[in-house]
Parts: structure tokens; C-alpha cells; sequence
């Protein structure tokens, strides 16, 4: 009778134990919404979940990747709509300098005008980020993309730039975008024998305003002023190539958005708890384990459950 008694506890023991991980289980899903918590509750729903959250990572960074970038085109793209105006202005000065007969005093007022929108288009060619990179320097981002002593480039971009020039950054899983523009192309000017770049240009201006008569300016300028008519359309192409950049980054962002809600939807599916179903699982598991309790507790007196934690 002993041993029947020894292990009718036992076995009584050992279901209630049962009942009440059950119980506490249950309740630890209803609190954390949770079916799977550790990789022993389904490991392969919880291998599912890992490489889900895996694929969010990465396309939380594709996001971050989005905000850097658009900084770095922002500041190109505010470099390049400032090298618009100034051409646009100086190209004004030019009409006025070119239309009738000016004295020294008026070239030399002017003359100075020009300088100061060299020293800005300078400025401008060797914008720096906040890291102080010069943004149009390419793979030299650490020295400056024109040397403002002769205004020739001296950054990475030549003829034909490489993958090595540009520093891309991944949008999302299957783009890239460029951050740096073709600092050579950005001031170029094309079809001059004299000339390379809008820096030059200008200066040639300049240069003419000491040497030239005054009375034939207009002879004097004219392939300077055709030349800048040439840099700024050039100006307004590399606009359009940051915008297309801009437009990529805005849909690989609203695209990388969705697919982070789609992916964040299937992890909850492989590791989510159906509350409704969870929190009747739990009452029917309460009061089983209560009425267990209880018919232990009325045959064993009680002292059966000293041993219940």
C-alpha cells in the first residue's frame, strides 16, 4: 500500500507540475504576444523568424543608407543650382560689358565683379561634406577637386571614370546610387581648345579685361560668352543626373518601407500568439489545474503540495 500511495504522489506530482508550465507558458504568451520565445518552442518557426529579422536589419540599413545619401546629393545639388546662377549672372555682366563702350573705370569695376564670382565658382568646385570630403574630388576626396592656383581638376574623374572614382551606396536589394558626381564633367566646358573647365573660362575673362581694348570687348568675349552659354547647359545635365538620383533613392525608400511592414506582418505570423485563442487556452488551463489542486489537496490532506514551488 505504501508503494501505491509513494507513487500515486509522485505521478500526482509531476502532472500537476506538467499543468501548471502549461499555465505559466500561456500566460507568458498572452504578456509578450509572443508563441515563440526561444528556439526549443518551434526551432523551425523560430529559424523562420531569425532570417526574417535578418532581412529587416537590412533594409532598415538600405534606409539609413537613403538619409546619408541624400545629404551627399543635397550638397551637390546645391553646389551645382549655385554654379547655375553665378554663370547666369556673370553672363549678364558680360551682356552689359559687351553691349556699348566702356571706360577703364567701368571695366575695372567690373573686372573685380568677375573676380569675386571666380573665387565663388571655386568655392563651389571644391565643396566639402561634413566629414570634409571634397563631394567632386572622387577617390581624392581628401585634396581639393581644383587646384585654385591654375583652375585645371586634379581629382580621380579622367576621360573615363571608373567604379573606383565613385563611392555608390546600396538603396536597396537591388540598387545602388552614385553619391559623387564626375567632378571633371560638373564644370566642364566642351569644344574649346583654350579652355577645360568654367574656372578657366571666367579667368579668361578676366585676363582679356586687362588686355583688351575696351571699345572691342564684344569681338574680345565672344568665345568666352558662347563657352559659358556651353557650361551652363552643362550645369543643368548634371542637375537632371542628381535628380534621377534623388527620384531612385525616394522610391527604393517608399519601396524599402512597405516591404520592412511585409516582413515585420511575417515574423509576427511565425512567432505572434492568437490572443483570443491564447487567453481561453489559459482559462480552461486554470481551472483545470485549480480542480487538479483541489482534488489532490482533499486526498492527500495537503501535504502533497509542500513540494509545489
Amino acid at each position: 500500500m505504501r508503494i501505491s500511495n509513494s507513487n500515486f504522489y509522485k505521478n500526482s506530482l509531476e502532472l500537476l507540475q506538467s499543468k501548471k508550465s502549461e499555465l505559466v507558458k500561456t500566460q507568458e504568451q498572452i504578456s509578450t504576444g509572443k508563441q515563440i520565445t526561444k528556439s526549443g518552442d518551434d526551432p523551425t518557426s523560430f529559424l523562420l523568424a531569425m532570417d526574417l529579422t535578418k532581412e529587416i536589419d537590412q533594409t532598415e540599413q538600405y534606409q539609413r543608407n537613403i538619409v546619408f545619401g541624400r545629404v551627399q546629393l543635397n550638397l551637390s545639388e546645391t553646389a551645382m543650382t549655385q554654379q547655375t546662377e553665378d554663370i547666369g549672372e556673370i553672363k549678364e555682366t558680360m551682356v552689359a560689358l559687351m553691349g556699348g563702350l566702356r571706360n577703364d573705370a567701368d571695366v575695372q569695376s567690373i573686372k573685380k565683379t568677375l573676380e569675386t564670382k571666380l573665387e565663388d565658382l571655386k568655392s563651389l568646385a571644391n565643396t566639402r561634406d561634413s566629414f570634409g570630403n571634397y563631394v567632386f574630388a572622387g577617390a581624392k576626396q581628401n585634396l581639393p577637386a581644383y587646384d585654385t592656383t591654375t583652375n585645371t581638376y586634379q581629382g580621380s574623374f579622367g576621360a573615363t571614370p571608373t567604379d573606383a572614382d565613385k563611392r555608390t551606396v546600396k538603396v536597396s536589394k537591388a540598387s545602388s546610387v552614385d553619391l559623387n558626381l564626375n567632378g571633371k564633367k560638373a564644370f566642364q566646358v566642351t569644344g574649346s581648345p583654350n579652355y577645360e573647365n568654367v574656372l578657366q573660362v571666367v579667368q579668361g575673362v578676366i585676363n582679356k579685361l586687362s588686355t583688351s581694348n575696351p571699345q572691342d570687348l564684344a569681338n574680345a568675349l565672344a568665345e568666352e560668352f558662347s563657352l559659358l552659354d556651353n557650361a551652363l547647359d552643362n550645369s543643368l545635365s548634371v542637375r537632371t543626373e542628381i535628380g534621377e538620383a534623388q527620384l531612385k533613392m525616394d522610391e527604393s525608400e517608399l519601396s524599402n518601407a512597405k516591404q520592412i511592414l511585409d516582413l515585420r506582418a511575417s515574423r509576427e505570423e511565425a512567432v505572434g500568439v492568437d490572443l483570443a485563442e491564447a487567453i481561453s487556452s489559459f482559462t480552461f488551463q486554470q481551472t483545470q489545474f485549480q480542480a487538479l489542486q483541489q482534488s489532490y489537496v482533499t486526498l492527500a490532506k495537503k501535504s502533497l503540495f509542500d513540494f509545489i514551488a
